[in-house]
């Protein structure tokens, strides 16, 4: 650094002139400053990392909020979001619960809507099985045998009226029984022995097409049901009993009083149904494998309603079978002390 300056001295001006180093002064500086920018770089990256962690920190439950939402809108709909964070995003993911529940008992409502439409169809064309066979089976015997007495076609055709009658109603009722789990039966007193002769009559021509010797008795009793429905029962053990039996064999249909109880009972010489077997084959849709349905002679779909249907009655169905040998299968049901209308 240079410094001059101009002085007069008895009359006479002087130019004084400095010089001074001063590079140390400027090297200091530059360290300094160096050292400054070194530490706001240090600093700078030191705050972006810890603002990086906070963000992700504060937007974490965003971020586990958006997984969940995919994965429910992927089908997943029993997923839940925990709570967290500030109150802003609890408040989001209680939202987004009760959407996932929302939509959870809606697919749910739809899926069992579907399921019942499907046992409707199924339980209904099972169920119209043994009906036909018996209008089928009258309705060929008018067509077939010459000589219809007044009588025979009187009764042949009374009984083809009441099964038509017997296949509308129970339709409707199956309806509502497969499709709504708290419908309510329309019980009324009925006569066992009325029932089973019935059925003995209705079974006649399947009786005869494999030469089967069908065995009817019963007490006088009474029993308080929806008749199409118990009927529907009874169709259903008596039409697995003839699957199940050979070629001219025979089939007992029974009822006795046990105590307060009336035990409604069919038992065949058949097939037998195996011990593993036994215990799922009153599951729906056990027996839609058809290898296996022929084997165990029917008992599948129809058991399975039959078991719903008992239920509804507050009945119990009561199966022993041993393969080779035959089944028993009975329906309990308490006996009423009500009077038969007309």
């Amino acid at each position: 650094m240079f410094v001059g300056s101009i002085s007069s001295f008895e009359g006479k001006e002087y130019k004084v002139f400095t010089a001074n180093n001063i590079t140390e002064v400027y090297n200091e500086r530059n360290k300094e400053l160096f050292f400054v920018q070194i530490i706001s770089v240090v600093l700078a990256a030191v705050i972006a990392v810890i603002l990086l962690l906070l963000i992700k920190l504060l937007f974490r439950p965003l971020g586990r909020i958006n997984k969940t939402i995919n994965k429910i809108a992927g089908g997943d709909y029993s997923l839940r979001i925990i709570a967290s964070g500030s109150e802003e995003f609890q408040q989001l993911a209680n939202n987004v619960n009760s959407m996932a529940v929302s939509v959870e008992e809606n697919y749910n409502r739809i899926e069992s809507i579907a399921e019942d439409r499907k046992r409707f169809i199924d339980s209904l064309s099972h169920e119209m099985k043994t009906p036909l066979t018996s209008i089928l089976g009258f309705a060929d015997i008018l067509r077939i045998k010459k000589n219809v007495t007044p009588a025979e076609l009187n009764e042949y055709s009374s009984i083809i009226v009441e099964e038509s009658k017997r296949l509308k109603a129970l339709s409707g009722k199956l309806m509502e029984l497969v499709s709504s789990g708290d419908s309510k039966l329309e019980l009324s007193p009925v006569r066992t022995d009325a029932i089973l002769n019935e059925l003995s009559i209705v079974f006649e021509p399947m009786m005869k097409a494999k030469s089967i010797t069908l065995f009817t008795y019963s007490e006088p009793l009474i029993i308080n049901v929806d008749a199409d429905l118990f009927k529907s029962v009874i169709y259903n053990f008596v039409d697995n009993a003839v699957k199940a039996s050979f070629e001219g064999g025979k089939i007992e249909l029974t009822c006795r009083s046990e105590g307060e109880y009336a035990v409604i009972t069919v038992r065949d010489y058949g097939m037998g149904i195996a011990e593993e077997d036994k215990k799922r084959i009153f599951e729906p849709f056990y027996m839609a494998d058809k290898v296996r349905s022929r084997k165990l002679g029917g008992a599948g779909l129809g058991l399975a309603l039959c078991a719903e249907i008992a239920k509804k009655h507050n009945a119990k169905i009561e199966l022993e079978s041993e393969l080779g040998k035959g089944t028993t299968i009975s329906i309990r049901i308490k006996q009423s002390g009500g009077k038969i209308n007309g």
